[in-house]
């Protein structure tokens, strides 16, 4: 899969809400999951990918990550 746009979404007050937007082969479809990913940095963590849609070239995944500040 490759990432194909980040953006800060709105959300309520005191939070902050990022999403990941995702495009993906059309042969190899991910089911709606929590995929547990490592990173060399941020450690380990779940990471919920829906899928959102397609194209003729492939399907569209989205991650949202909401935290509070």
């Amino acid at each position: 899969m490759k990432l194909i746009e980040c953006r800060v979404v709105p959300s309520d007050p005191g939070y902050e809400q990022l999403s990941l937007l995702f495009h993906g082969p059309q042969d190899f479809v991910l089911p709606r999951e929590v995929y547990q990913l490592r990173h060399d940095i941020i450690g380990e963590f779940g990471l919920s990918l829906v899928a959102m849609g397609s194209d003729r070239n492939g399907l569209y995944y989205e991650a949202v990550f909401n935290r509070s500040v």
